[in-house]
């Protein structure tokens, strides 16, 4: 079920998609229950407010996003540089599944990651492309 504030804020895209954008601040309702993966990239979803307000955000067993994190807060490429989300919130939501942070890639095998660790300035680099200075609050999972 997307609660009806998605629809206010969400990015274009395929209404049965397993990921919704969430391209500004976002208020549920504490009876809601989302089960599609809420993304938030680069430096657009900075300043960024997720007030579940002890909603669900659902990626159990048998939901489309199983096995996937709730909520991806993510760095994005644009050419030779990193957009990098900073100064986000995330609050008062009960996660069934897991809340990740993600900057050169999905993981350290990434390409990106990999071609980076070949530099002397790998460390500044990645640090360059992480998402900063995030809030978590009163969230449980």
């Amino acid at each position: 079920m997307r609660p009806r504030c998605l629809r206010r804020c969400y990015g274009p895209g395929n209404e049965t998609a397993a990921d919704v954008e969430i391209r500004c601040d976002l208020t549920l309702k504490p009876t809601d229950t989302v089960t599609r993966r809420l993304v938030f990239s680069g430096a657009a979803a900075s300043g960024a407010t997720l007030d579940c307000r002890g909603a669900t955000l659902d990626g159990s067993r048998g939901t489309i996003n199983f096995g996937k994190p709730s909520v991806l807060i993510r760095s994005t490429k644009g050419g030779a540089d990193w957009s990098a989300p900073f100064g986000m919130t995330v609050r008062n939501c009960v996660i069934n599944g897991a809340l990740r942070l993600q900057r050169l890639g999905a993981n350290g095998q990434a390409k990106e990651a990999g071609l980076s660790s070949l530099n002397a300035d790998h460390t500044a680099h990645a640090q360059a492309a992480a998402p900063v200075r995030l809030i978590l609050r009163s969230s449980t999972r």
